[in-house]
């Protein structure tokens, strides 16, 4: 995904970027990118500084962690940056850790936002993904879904290995 930097005033515009998940291409464990990620920018231009604001929106097919069933998730991700059109020989010089702004040469009239949508998706992404808060899971012993119906299963009897650590948390 572009934008056209030589495009943007002081004037602040709206502009509906979009990009395929084959464009995009995020590398991503626990989900799939299951929609086009379309980002609804507002842009503006003061001096040597391109701004951008919008909203990055696009759905992740996930697989619950407790009842395995596929499930898709919709994202609306608040999207923030500053691009400052240096020259490239201040590219070089500038210190690393610098997080204010994006350096990016004057020369150059397209910034790709791919590096910045695929950060985006991928911190999306919640470490055990749920269907529902109060998804039930499977059943230890028979595997039926929870979610869906009940099973006559009884709970597993204590390990007896575990007896005298038991008396000691009821003794506290």
């Amino acid at each position: 995904m572009e934008i056209l930097l030589d495009r943007i005033t002081i004037e602040e515009k709206e502009s509906l970027l979009e990009a395929t998940p084959e464009e995009l291409q995020p590398n991503l464990e626990l989900a799939t990118l299951d929609s086009n990620v379309e980002f609804r920018v507002r842009h503006h231009r003061v001096e040597s500084e391109v701004f951008l604001n919008g909203m990055v929106d696009f759905k992740l097919k996930f697989t619950c962690a407790r009842c395995l069933e596929a499930y898709v998730g919709e994202f609306a991700v608040p999207f923030s940056l500053v691009i400052k059109l240096v020259l490239a020989e201040q590219i070089a010089d500038a210190d690393a850790t610098e997080d204010e702004f994006v350096l990016h040469p004057a020369s150059e009239s397209v910034y790709k936002l791919d590096r910045h949508l695929r950060d985006l998706v991928a911190l999306a992404v919640p470490l055990k993904p749920l269907c529902r808060e109060d998804c039930a899971g499977l059943c230890p012993q028979c595997g039926t879904n929870l979610n869906l119906a009940g099973c006559d299963c009884q709970p597993a009897d204590p390990d007896s290995r575990w007896d005298e650590l038991n008396k000691l948390k009821k003794a506290n």
